[in-house]
């Protein structure tokens, strides 16, 4: 079916789903995160528990910018298989 995509994930994979807002927040320096950047972001705070794999994620988005206010939407999915 067109739209469609059957996706299976492994034990340990995970899958993040991510808005433009996320690749295009910018520190109080103008600095963007960026694909490379947001990459090491997810290597370093990887979990195979979602919960906790985008509290840590969101921790180091919020430190990222700072007291500057999000530019933009931000969406976040994370998909973690455990098992």
């Amino acid at each position: 079916m067109p739209g469609e995509t059957l996706l299976q994930l492994s034990a340990g994979d995970s899958l993040v789903l991510y808005s433009d807002g996320i690749i295009e927040a910018r520190n109080s320096s103008g600095d963007e995160i960026g694909y490379e950047r947001f990459q090491q972001m997810l290597q370093r705070n990887w979990s195979p528990d979602s919960e906790r794999f985008y509290e840590a994620m969101l921790t180091e988005y919020q430190s990222w910018i700072g007291v500057e206010p999000a530019q933009d939407d931000m969406a976040m999915i994370f998909i973690c298989r455990r098992d």
